[in-house]
């Protein structure tokens, strides 16, 4: 279990942390967790995407943990060390143009991603500022191997006379970003955050990947179902489907979407199909009985359904996590994890 201040420092290091296989991309699902001595923390989890390997990690916040920065305190970071801070500042910063006139020319799509790369660059180095007391940086600020090896290969870039130039350097960049309009509405606490999960989502996807801005041409296939995913879970929806976890239809309609996820899949491995269905459908039978909702017709438009007939949302995606898991699926993903048992 790691502590950590807000949910952006969290997902920077799951970001940082690379699996055993060395694969840094992953894209987690989100839960609540029941931490020792009765605490609610959150559980990030999911697969490898390279070797297969469940990936898990689970967080302790404290109370009033958000996302708008890396950090709510004066003290540094017990989670990432100075010099991790540092190179995430740096990477950011790869995704954005270096001078004032290259980023007044960038379309307006690309300017946002500029800053909000830049904004995460300002955070990231205001965490390592943190760390220092005098020029250079103390030992104990450096506890990962990486952050040692690269103070080693370059100590010029451990000083505070260099950090202080680069935030010179991003306050210089950001002179040039036009302001920003803000929320156009009321101040609604839950879209804003959503809001800003997002934001940091697509910023680390940019940086994580060396591209431009979100509508680079270079990104692959994989890498933009990558991002789809991650906005996904940043904002609060069934990763598998996008669907909304509040919304008892889309339960419903994600159970069916789980049908036809089945049947494309093995379409031509009948016999294998129709042992993941059966295992599904055992688990909506049972699911049915045992909470009295009526049943409903793969066919039907479950948008169409009253509202006196559905389940309450939370039990209906218990019901489709289930299924997914007897099929033979990631239950928060949708990804088949292999044969079945």
């Amino acid at each position: 279990m790691f502590s950590a201040q807000t949910y952006a420092e969290a997902y920077l290091f799951i970001d940082l942390t690379p699996c055993e296989c060395g694969e840094t991309g992953f894209t987690p699902s989100a839960e609540p967790a029941t931490l020792p001595g009765g605490d609610t923390g959150q559980r990030w989890h999911g697969v490898c995407p390279r070797c297969g390997r469940q990936r898990s990690f689970v967080f302790r916040f404290p109370a009033g943990a958000d996302s708008r920065e890396f950090s709510n305190r004066r003290e540094p970071s017990e989670l990432i060390d100075a010099g991790q801070w540092l190179w995430a500042a740096e990477r950011y910063l790869s995704g954005v143009p270096g001078g004032i006139g290259e980023i007044r020319a960038l379309p307006e799509e690309a300017r946002r991603t500029a800053g909000m790369l830049l904004g995460a660059a300002e955070s990231a180095l205001d965490e390592a500022a943190k760390f220092f007391d005098g020029e250079d940086l103390p030992d104990s600020a450096l506890w990962t191997a990486w952050s040692r090896r690269a103070r080693d290969a370059g100590p010029d870039r451990f000083r505070r006379s260099w950090l202080r130039d680069r935030q010179s350097h991003v306050h210089l960049l950001m002179s040039a970003l036009p302001a920003s309009a803000g929320f156009d509405g009321p101040a609604d606490a839950g879209h804003l955050e959503v809001v800003r999960r997002r934001a940091e989502v697509r910023a680390m996807w940019v940086a994580r990947h060396g591209l431009a801005g979100l509508d680079d041409d270079r990104a692959t296939p994989r890498q933009r179902h990558e991002l789809v995913r991650a906005e996904r879970a940043a904002s609060g929806l069934d990763v598998a489907t996008g669907f909304s976890l509040l919304s008892p239809p889309d339960a419903l309609a994600a159970y069916n979407a789980l049908v036809w996820a089945v049947e494309r899949e093995f379409a031509r491995a009948p016999a294998d199909r129709d042992r993941r269905l059966a295992a599904a459908a055992a688990v909506r039978a049972g699911w049915l009985a045992r909470t009295g909702q009526p049943g409903w017709d793969p066919d039907e438009d479950v948008y169409a359904i009253p509202a006196d007939r559905l389940p309450p949302a939370e039990a209906g995606w218990e019901m489709v996590r289930s299924a997914r898991a007897a099929a033979g699926m990631d239950p928060y993903t949708g990804d088949f994890a292999g044969p079945l048992p």
